[in-house]
């Protein structure tokens, strides 16, 4: 299963979506973004392709925005 990254626009939004995922129990982890991808705060939040879709709800719900990208394997 490939691993996901959702970038965020601020540094609050990344550390928000890191508490949000925490507290319903999904694995995820906060990562420098590679200098490869382009991203507002620097900081993304790893997770897996399969949890994705659940944490894009939590995330919505919250009005966190964020974009998907997708990590090679």
């Amino acid at each position: 299963m490939s691993r996901m990254l959702a970038l965020f626009q601020s540094t609050h939004d990344a550390i928000k979506a890191e508490q949000l995922c925490i507290a319903h129990r999904l694995e995820c982890r906060t990562i420098a973004v590679p200098r490869a991808i382009s991203s507002d705060c620097g900081i993304a939040l790893e997770i897996s392709e399969e949890l994705m879709n659940t944490a894009a709800d939590i995330l919505s719900k919250k009005n966190i925005r964020f974009s998907w990208h997708r990590l090679p394997k």
